[in-house]
């Protein structure tokens, strides 16, 4: 039996919320942050990397060990917007679709860590596949298989 729609409104009501004050430069872009993807100077050592989205993102080096990174949407995603985050160890972009799902754990922030991914070896260059990075615990895993 489903939740009463107006539990599941509020319910995603409450995840929006959750997701604009984790997220509030998503939510609400400043003037700088109004175009769909920032652009990056071509470099030849630039790597793309296509997330699990299907967004295709190009990361080069833009001086003194710092990261630009290019988007190109998906099809039909070219009206999503998309945050880059570089922190000291990495360098994340974020489409705006995906914020209620890292707020409420069903993704993982890392699978938008463009940064580590290439360095772990999922870049574009390194598979002609979209790879499939799956964790779960024990007991999830042992209800999934019926045991």
């Amino acid at each position: 039996m489903s939740p009463p729609p107006r539990i599941t409104g509020a319910f995603v009501g409450i995840l929006l919320g959750a997701a604009a004050l984790l997220f509030p430069q998503l939510c609400c872009p400043t003037a700088a942050q109004a175009s769909p993807a920032a652009s990056a100077p071509a470099s030849p050592t630039g790597q793309s990397i296509t997330l699990i989205t299907g967004d295709v993102v190009r990361l080069a080096p833009a001086g003194d060990g710092r990261f630009a990174a290019s988007v190109q949407p998906a099809p039909g995603r070219e009206h999503i917007r998309f945050q880059t985050i570089e922190t000291e160890d990495g360098v994340r972009v974020i489409p705006a679709d995906v914020v209620p799902m890292l707020a409420d754990g069903r993704l993982d922030m890392e699978l938008f860590d463009v940064r580590h991914l290439i360095d772990d070896g999922y870049g574009d260059s390194a598979s002609a596949t979209l790879p499939l990075i799956m964790q779960s615990t024990g007991a999830a895993t042992n209800a999934a298989a019926g045991v």
